[in-house]
């Protein structure tokens, strides 16, 4: 691996350092690129590296035999709901012989899975785990990097059910986090997360406010 990205198709955080969160980092690059209106080249290819079985997912690089979280299960969904417009029926509450019983994460795959007035229901649900997220410090940055992911994948949805409220949620996301991040708050966080300049996500994320 000799850049950010690996043969797997997965983003990592530095180069030459794979992390068990590619697919999560992969997914929140491709949603860029789809925000842009660019073609998602490679995102099934790290989808492919990732699953095992149905049930079964591993982070990659496989040969290190990472941690398979639900932060990794949320970048999965997205990507497959960016290319497909699906979540691919991958499981909610159990995977990896595991089960994953994180309220935030359960509302907002069942909102994917349902869509229509039921994945809106979901989604207003996902408010409280929302503002909790936006007004931590301005230092502790994973979890709004999260909620971008989210909130992005929900707003280019087909179903104007969940792309209606997620327009609204990034509306009142930008202006909660703009008191601590800022006028330009999402590159100021995707900054702090990802500190080298050269990521490749920084040029789309500066892309957001061109």
């Amino acid at each position: 691996m000799s850049t950010f990205w690996d043969e797997y198709g997965l983003l990592h955080v530095q180069p030459n350092e794979p992390s068990e969160n590619g697919i999560l980092f992969a997914s929140e690059y491709w949603a860029l690129e789809r925000v842009h209106n660019h073609p998602i080249f490679e995102g099934d290819k790290a989808l492919r590296s990732t699953v095992v079985n149905e049930n079964t997912f591993q982070a990659n690089p496989p040969e290190q035999g990472g941690h398979f979280s639900h932060d990794n299960m949320t970048g999965y969904k997205c990507l497959h709901y960016n290319i497909y417009g699906t979540d691919g029926l991958t499981p909610i509450l159990k995977w990896n012989d595991r089960f994953w019983l994180h309220p935030r994460d359960i509302l907002f795959y069942l909102a994917l899975r349902m869509e229509g007035l039921f994945g809106f229901v979901f989604v207003l649900l996902l408010l409280p785990f929302l503002l909790v997220s936006l007004m931590r410090r301005r230092e502790i940055t994973s979890g709004k990097c999260l909620w971008f992911l989210r909130l992005t994948t929900l707003s280019m949805s087909q179903c104007p059910w969940l792309s209606s409220v997620a327009t609204v949620y990034i509306l009142l996301s930008n202006l909660i986090l703009s008191v601590a991040h800022g006028n330009e708050p999402w590159q100021d966080i995707f900054r702090i997360y990802f500190k080298n300049p050269n990521h490749p996500i920084h040029e789309q994320i500066e892309e957001l406010y061109d």
